[in-house]
């Protein structure tokens, strides 16, 4: 039976040595003190059967425990020999464990022999024999069947915990990890093997385990990151785990895996807003644009009949406040009533390739444009028109953010991800990158950094992503650059 499971187990295992050994302590101390009372009483509250021979070999002593197993009291077999009892009980008469003992140098560990007793009954006994320091022989002693029955128990338990969607990690009360089940190891990543005996702390470290809500009671919500690289939400709820005396011996921890849960409520409340925010768009944009029209008409009307070029700059300005006003008024129609994607199998590498041209004609000559397109590249589903949206988005902000670097350089890769059964597109740039305290609110609409940006590009092109079941990820640090990470599903028509 597998280690990691034996949480009852060990205590079982644990139980029964100490039983051994106190009772050969207590044997030992027994031989000097034999009217003692209170050495009587510890051997027959024993939970095993013992019974001990004197160096001339016959039985001087048997608990309450081995009366009951044997069907005889000790005063009814006392002074038997080994042999004598072997045939009295043992079935396999020629088995005897005493004459095998005889050739050997100290004990004999848990053999099962087979006795008929008293009452008639065949029972199967796990039996260990120990020589005496004085001489003698003691016989330890149990059911079998009754250990079996336990050990069922135990394999019952694993059964239903392996069967438990919902991660389950057991500890002791020094928090050292004592089990945890096939779901924890199938959704972390992590092996029995490699935390059974660790602590807690170890496995919140492994896992980078982040607090995301605490209650007043036992539940808490958490982000762990798997040994693959996931993200993963949880709910942990914890219990105390008590023995039969009501003594609190470890706990329990159970982990309920939210993370596509959390995702369907973050889309159902996104769907939501942008519902409400479709239908005041479709009036603000009419309300605005019809005035918009008559002020672009009438500026460039009276610029045509000027003469003096001063005022003409000014109309120009004026011309170009319209054209900023639209453009924001454009692009937040296009994040409040978003058009469903029309799919189709795209290649990813023929997209990057057919952005290419524009890239290089809008860039500045101070940045770099590299590509590295995957040799080994699968067709996903997607709107081509709509990613290339989002493609040149991105490389545009890329571009922006690299043109302030002495040597700027975007880089556009493909790459196919096995693992995870998607194709990414990935945008390094090497600018100045995002502090911190920005990189939580890159891509919540109307958020920007740029003096003339509206903030809904990225929040617009994360949409997109979203509406072809894939992801957008933005990594970042300080002075040190950006990687932009779209994951789209593998076509598997």
């Amino acid at each position: 039976m597998n280690t990691n499971i034996h949480f009852f187990a060990a205590l079982a295992i644990i139980g029964w040595i100490v039983a051994v050994f106190l009772g050969i302590y207590a044997l030992r101390f027994y031989k000097t003190r034999l009217k003692d009372d209170d050495v009587l009483t510890i051997l027959n509250k024993l939970p095993i059967a013992i019974k001990t021979y004197d160096k001339k070999n016959r039985l001087n002593f048997i608990n309450h425990k081995a009366e009951e197993l044997l069907g005889y009291t000790f005063s009814e077999i006392k002074g038997f020999t080994p042999v004598q009892i072997a045939d009295l009980f043992w079935k396999d008469k020629n088995e005897s464990l005493f004459n095998r003992l005889m050739g050997s140098n100290h004990y004999m560990l848990h053999k099962i022999r087979t006795i008929v007793n008293k009452r008639g009954e065949e029972i199967k006994l796990t039996v260990s024999v120990y020589k005496l320091d004085g001489g003698g022989l003691c016989y330890l002693f149990s059911d079998t069947r009754q250990e079996q029955q336990f050990q069922d128990i135990q394999l019952q338990t694993r059964t239903i915990l392996d069967s438990v969607e919902n991660c389950i990690v057991i500890a002791g009360t020094d928090n050292e990890i004592i089990s945890v089940n096939k779901a924890f190891q199938e959704k972390t990543g992590v092996k029995h093997v490699d935390i059974i005996g660790k602590s807690l702390i170890y496995l919140n470290e492994l896992l980078s385990v982040q607090p995301n809500h605490v209650d007043k009671g036992t539940s808490s919500e958490v982000t762990l990151t798997t040994m693959t690289g996931d993200k993963l939400d949880m709910v942990i709820n914890e219990a105390p785990i008590y023995n039969v005396y009501n003594d609190p011996i470890g706990r329990i921890l159970v982990g309920s895996d939210v993370t596509e849960l959390r995702a369907e409520r973050q889309k159902v409340q996104q769907q939501e807003k942008l519902a409400l925010l479709g239908q005041m768009a479709s009036g603000i944009v009419h309300e605005i644009r019809n005035p918009l029209t008559t002020i672009k008409g009438f500026n460039q009307l009276i610029e045509s009949k000027l003469t003096n070029e001063s005022l003409k700059a000014l109309f120009n300005l004026v011309q170009q406040s319209v054209n900023d006003i639209n453009k924001v008024v454009s692009d937040f129609l296009s994040f409040a009533k978003p058009q469903p994607p029309k799919l189709d199998k795209v290649s990813l590498n023929q997209l990057v390739k057919s952005v290419e041209p524009f890239v290089v004609t809008t860039g500045p000559k101070t940045v770099q444009m590299q590509m590295m397109l995957s040799a080994d590249e699968r067709p996903v589903l997607a709107d081509e028109i709509k990613i290339k949206q989002v493609l040149i988005n991105i490389i545009k902000n890329a571009v922006e953010a690299s043109n302030t670097e002495e040597n700027g350089t975007v880089i556009i890769a493909t790459e196919l991800d096995k693992a995870h059964g998607v194709m990414k597109i990935q945008v390094f740039d090497n600018g100045s990158g995002i502090p911190p305290k920005n990189l939580s609110k890159v891509g919540t609409p109307f958020f920007t950094t740029k003096a003339k940006g509206t903030g809904l590009g990225l929040s617009i092109s994360r949409q997109i992503i979203c509406e072809h079941d894939g992801k957008l990820e933005i990594e970042s640090e300080d002075g040190r650059g950006t990687k932009v990470i779209l994951s789209f599903p593998i076509f598997k028509g």
